[in-house]
């Protein structure tokens, strides 16, 4: 039998340690760490989805203006239903598929500082039922059909047992979520770079871009539903898209706002691109003197207008007033 010298055992120690650490690691790979990336509350979306309403919250919570523009006294009072107070959370996401019905998909996922288990505890005080989906615990208030999960990544849901169920596969599977498929993935990248006050993101399915008239319908209503009724006119010039994305930032008594549009292909992005282009110059030689206020107001957002395309992706910027957002 081997003797071992006394110069070997720290080694010996060191192999030990290493080898335990891999065997308990399941993290690891080969031994070597590995940064497990967290998700965005975007990123458990489900894939129905057919709106999604992203708000930075922090920025929001404190601007009356732009709390007004997304209808925040109605998430205020979701919050507080769900006893959480608003300074408590920093981001929030808002879904829909677009049913009126309590059958469909619809919620919205929270981010913030929270205690769960005073939260849920709180929950139950009040009568809210506990249920489980998927190993997870969900609690449902009868009183309004309204159903709430907390997630394993930190962020809470609340909304239609669809949508609960739906963001919880998402969480599991995050390939299967809104941001892996087309033209979401593509929109969100876009408006994912910066962490806009607002931003959203829209998406038809193949029955309505069949029907574009009932496309265009719905992304002006849902437009409306976020405080921007007013780009629905600009839609008109538009036409149908795709898929449409918006982002809109403060900067004092202004509202700098980017819209992008997945048109259908090249030729139709050309044809908008080239038409607001005309409109613009066409515009610009109006006589504005025996234009009323508003209607000036109007002619200089208008102006402020430019139009990129890339393939047939448009990218349009622009500069709203409040007096724009309040029409």
């Amino acid at each position: 039998m081997k003797r071992f010298d006394r110069a070997e055992v720290p080694e010996m120690k060191i192999l030990l340690t290493k080898t335990l650490l891999c065997i308990g690691a399941v993290n690891l790979v080969g031994c070597q760490t590995t940064t497990v990336r967290k998700l965005a509350p975007i990123e458990v979306v489900p894939s129905t989805s057919l709106v999604v309403l992203s708000i930075n919250w922090t920025e929001v919570w404190e601007d009356d203006y732009l709390k007004r523009m997304i209808n925040g006294d109605d998430l205020e009072e979701t919050l507080r239903e769900l006893n959480i107070a608003g300074d408590q959370v920093s981001e929030l996401v808002v879904f829909s598929d677009a049913q009126n019905q309590t059958g469909g998909s619809a919620g919205i996922i929270l981010k913030g500082s929270y205690d769960v288990r005073a939260l849920t505890h709180s929950l139950k005080q009040q009568g809210w039922s506990e249920q489980t989906y998927d190993g997870h615990k969900l609690y449902f208030n009868s009183a309004d059909d309204l159903w709430f999960a907390p997630l394993r990544s930190g962020f809470l849901v609340a909304g239609t047992r669809a949508g609960v169920e739906g963001v919880i596969e998402v969480e599991s599977d995050p390939q299967a979520g809104l941001t892996s498929i087309q033209p979401f993935d593509r929109l969100v990248a876009r408006f994912g770079k910066k962490r806009y006050p607002i931003s959203m993101v829209m998406s038809f399915p193949q029955a309505l871009q069949d029907a574009s008239g009932a496309a265009l319908e719905l992304s002006t209503v849902l437009l409306d539903f976020a405080g921007l009724g007013p780009l629905g006119e600009l839609l008109n010039k538009i036409g149908f898209a795709k898929g449409l994305g918006y982002s809109i930032s403060r900067q004092g008594s202004s509202f700098p706002v980017e819209l992008v549009a997945i048109m259908k292909d090249e030729e139709a992005a050309s044809f908008v691109s080239g038409t607001l282009n005309l409109l613009k110059g066409i515009t610009s030689l109006l006589p504005q003197q025996q234009m009323t206020p508003t209607d000036r107001e109007a002619m200089q957002a208008f102006q402020s207008l430019s139009v990129d395309r890339d393939g047939e992706i448009l990218a349009i910027k622009f500069v709203m007033s409040e007096k724009d957002l309040m029409r």
